[in-house]
């Protein structure tokens, strides 16, 4: 049975430090032992598999996915998945990853209503653009309430090569 160990509500636990300083043989460690609960939450709402998508460490990520009960669709103080995560930051691994355990995260969106493909789009994350391509996206599904499409959110921002992307393969 898994223990349930606590810092407190709220507070990192060792396997979020170990993920969020890259130790991936720590993370191994803590996740065949089931030390800390897997879906623990940080001050800020998120989960080791959050911090694992921001870092982009694939060890560390492949890691995780094999733990019992991991939730991917858990969303942080922004309303964001492990998903959404991996593509702001431009992890293209991580989101080629996540993508393969749960492909049902591409519509998921976040507290400003966008998904990871719109959070890459303004970025202009064309290799997470792509990966997300590869994985399934609908070009045409993902839009915001204000009818504004991933081309809409890369030309407003000034992301010329996902503006070129999004127009080649849209």
């Amino acid at each position: 049975p898994e223990k349930q160990i606590s810092l407190g509500p709220g507070r990192r636990n060792p396997l979020h430090w170990a993920v969020a300083l890259g130790v991936p043989e720590q993370v191994i460690h803590f996740v065949q032992k089931k030390e800390y609960p897997i879906n623990a939450l940080t001050p800020r709402g998120w989960t080791a598999a959050h911090l694992a998508a921001e870092q982009g460490n694939t060890k560390i990520m492949k890691t995780l996915l094999t733990a019992d009960g991991l939730d991917l669709r858990i969303k942080n103080s922004e309303g964001r998945t492990p998903l959404h995560v991996a593509a702001l930051h431009n992890k293209v691994g991580a989101v080629k990853l996540l993508m393969q355990r749960e492909r049902g995260l591409l519509g998921v969106r976040d507290h400003r209503g966008r998904t990871a493909f719109l959070l890459a789009a303004q970025s202009g994350h064309v290799k997470v653009l792509g990966a997300l391509k590869e994985g399934g996206q609908d070009f045409n599904e993902a839009t915001l309430k204000n009818g504004w499409t991933a081309l809409h959110l890369a030309a407003e921002n000034g992301q010329l090569e996902a503006v070129k992307f999004l127009f080649e393969n849209g």
